[in-house]
């Protein structure tokens, strides 16, 4: 993270980050940050400059641009990584992660693999006496959806294709997060698991300034259902939770879910 002046906000100082190259975990400026703020995010520019007593919040170039006056300015500003269902709003409230390739479980066994999901980014304003509240939820990746199950009765997702892992892969933090996946085939047969589907409900994402990350479980119950839940535990030590008032976990929703419809 480096600082210079960028001409998005004319001759102002502004806290510039890119997102480097594969070979090397970029330190996202997460904040918390005081104002006035202005942050380069690769082709995207958010600042809150002041405007008399009050503040002008402006994002630029990433979906378009978004413009809020803020009347409270006795706080301070900072980034989060929540759930990848506010874009578009409403349509869905389940995310399904497509494997690039069939995984096969072994009869009676526990394998561990590491998948990839979408992000999106909450711009908070923590208030030093009424709290924190967001002031825009905003994604580096063009939402795609996908049905699971059948047109009559089938759920429509956020839909994700990921390349499954060995290792932790470098990720751009500001766009994808890790999933550690614990595939449990308790029968008697092998199973081929090709995806796995998520509530909203579930969703526990955790972050640092290199790495945002869930640890989540799916058991094979037969040949063609399986259950899947997040595990609400950090990746690392030292990660923090991302705020969940923001997320689907106002929705009323099962934090478990049932594939019903084949994995």
């Amino acid at each position: 993270m480096t600082q210079h002046k960028n001409s998005v906000f004319d001759t102002t100082e502004a806290i510039n980050w890119q997102h480097q190259d594969e070979q090397t975990f970029g330190a996202f400026p997460w904040g918390p940050h005081r104002l006035p703020l202005k942050l380069v995010l690769d082709n995207l520019a958010l600042s809150l400059v002041k405007k008399g007593n009050q503040y002008l919040y402006r994002r630029e170039g990433q979906g378009g641009n978004v413009e809020k006056t803020l009347l409270a300015v006795n706080g301070e500003i900072y980034l989060c990584p929540v759930e990848p269902f506010h874009h578009p709003a409403g349509v869905s409230q389940h995310l399904l992660l497509e494997f690039d390739h069939p995984v096969l479980l072994a009869p009676r066994s526990n394998e561990k693999i590491n998948l990839t999901f979408p992000l999106e980014i909450a711009v908070m304003f923590n208030h030093k006496q009424f709290g924190e509240t967001a002031l825009d939820i905003f994604s580096f990746i063009l939402p795609k959806l996908a049905l699971y199950g059948s047109l009559k009765n089938g759920l429509v997702c956020r839909y994700w294709q990921s390349v499954i892992h060995h290792d932790i892969p470098h990720l751009n933090p500001a766009a994808e997060g890790v999933m550690a996946l614990t595939i449990n085939n308790s029968g008697n047969r092998w199973s081929e698991v090709k995806q796995a589907l998520f509530s909203a409900q579930a969703m526990k994402i955790y972050y640092n300034k290199q790495l945002v990350a869930m640890q989540a479980t799916m058991k094979i119950n037969s040949e063609i259902t399986a259950e899947t839940s997040v595990i609400d535990e950090p990746f690392k030590t030292g990660m923090h939770k991302a705020p969940e008032q923001f997320s689907a976990g106002l929705l009323k929703l099962p934090g478990r879910l049932v594939m019903e419809e084949g994995y």
